[in-house]
């Protein structure tokens, strides 16, 4: 088994001399690389050769754009302390033939290498080299493995060892090919309620998908049905950083956020929000979210009323309470009309009846009415409490406008029976005349 293995860098012409040599060495070397496929298949294992001079790279992964080639940094180290050793880079895709990718090794200022060539590494030193793979155009989307080694030895032996990383395992690299620029939108939600001056926020996450970095700018789309001023982007422009920029996955991604805040003139009904990413490259990137503004939906909040009063509640003495109401719903109906002025009516039978407004009610708003009646008599009364009583504004439900409270007041006390033991008040004038008259004769 050739370690270059097919599709590989071939060898430069040798002498016959040095191919009777060599013919020892390939023989060695093929069972070499038969124990060394049995340790690629676990990784983990050590080495099958008595190596000393490891190997190993700047990155085990690189994204490399489609008919560019990617480079990595490998390093040898000549572990013998006491002598130089010889250093023959090679490499083998390890998951087929080449299928048109190109690989090669070359110097640190990027002159490549002669395949065959060897190089001296002094004792205890270490010599650099590039690794370049370069995927074919049609490659988009596949990874391939390659295992980048060295044939290593005394310079002038033709008996060579494999080099392996200082774990003991071969250095496999694996690219991965992509286009030049590439970019996704993702949304956190595809559906959302907004509200009329009020803002909605959600997140997007803008990801490059491409080697380079490009420049970008958010706009809303053509096919949205909201109107575009109603909607800030947060960034709207910027820099997505590709795979070769980056330093991490995260770095090539950018979160921000979409705000929504439509006018008082947006109706209740389904909305589509279309947005789209424009690059300096000519990629585009587009997504979409369903959007409602709900109708409003006023009430009143559940346990929330309350006697405010200090004294028992008698007929004919005001007393005061309060209760809150609140919107849970949007904030302009169908008819346009914004949720404010919302009349709150207090009234019921021997009550009078007094109606208070409040101010603006906007979703998720919540308002305290107070009101002050007087019962016109005592005993067992239905107080009755109307939100919107002067139906102003066309809710999504009608049916919760209405509560009512049973309250009990104390009656005016009635006169005691005397038994007929106080005279008439006409007996006592006549009694008062007839004592006056007497006191006269005297």
């Amino acid at each position: 088994m050739n370690p270059a293995g097919s599709g590989s860098l071939s060898h430069t012409p040798l002498s016959s001399g040095d191919r009777r040599k060599r013919a020892t060495g390939v023989a060695a070397l093929a069972a070499v690389s038969f124990l060394l496929l049995a340790l690629i298949a676990s990784p983990q294992g050590g080495s099958a050769t008595s190596s000393l001079v490891t190997v190993s790279a700047d990155a085990l992964t690189k994204d490399a754009p489609v008919g560019e080639a990617v480079g990595f940094v490998v390093e040898f180290h000549n572990t013998d302390s006491d002598q130089a050793r010889s250093i023959e880079p090679a490499f083998q895709f390890m998951d087929g033939d080449s299928a048109n990718w190109s690989a090669w090794w070359a110097s640190t200022d990027d002159t490549p290498l002669a395949p065959g060539t060897r190089l001296l590494i002094a004792a205890d030193g270490t010599q650099e080299f590039h690794f370049y793979v370069r995927p074919p155009a049609e490659a988009a989307g596949r990874s391939r493995e390659l295992w980048a080694y060295g044939l290593e030895g005394f310079f002038e032996e033709e008996e060579r060892n494999q080099t392996m990383r200082p774990s003991g395992a071969p250095l496999l690299l694996t690219v991965s090919a992509v286009e030049p620029y590439g970019a996704t939108l993702e949304l956190d939600a595809s559906v959302g309620v907004i509200y009329q001056e009020q803002q909605t926020s959600f997140s997007f996450t803008l990801r490059s998908t491409g080697a380079y970095s490009d420049d970008f700018t958010l706009a809303v789309g053509n096919g949205s049905t909201l109107p575009a001023e109603a909607v800030a982007f947060t960034p709207a422009s910027g820099r997505l950083k590709g795979s070769y920029d980056a330093i991490s996955k995260q770095d090539r991604e950018i979160a921000g956020t979409i705000t929504v805040s439509p006018d008082r003139n947006l109706l209740p009904g389904d909305y589509t929000l279309a947005i789209e990413v424009s690059f300096d490259s000519g990629v585009t990137a587009s997504a979409q979210m369903a959007l409602t503004a709900p109708e409003p939906e006023l009430h009143f909040v559940t346990g929330s009323f309350k006697i405010t009063s200090v004294n028992e509640l008698k007929h004919d003495e005001p007393f005061s309470f309060e209760v809150i109401v609140a919107n849970t719903g949007g904030n302009v109906d169908s008819n346009g009309n914004f949720a404010e002025s919302i009349a709150v009516r207090a009234s019921g039978d021997s009550l009078d009846e007094q109606t208070n407004f409040v101010t603006s009610l906007r979703n998720g708003e919540e308002a305290t009415v107070r009101f002050t009646l007087t019962p016109a008599t005592g005993g067992e009364l239905t107080l009755e409490l109307q939100i919107d009583s002067d139906d102003s504004v066309a809710e999504r439900d009608e049916g919760n406008n209405v509560r009512s409270e049973k309250l009990t007041f104390e009656a005016e006390p009635e006169l005691e029976d005397d038994g007929g033991l106080i005279p008439a008040p006409g007996i006592l004038a006549a009694a008062t005349v007839l004592l006056a008259a007497a006191r006269r004769r005297r």
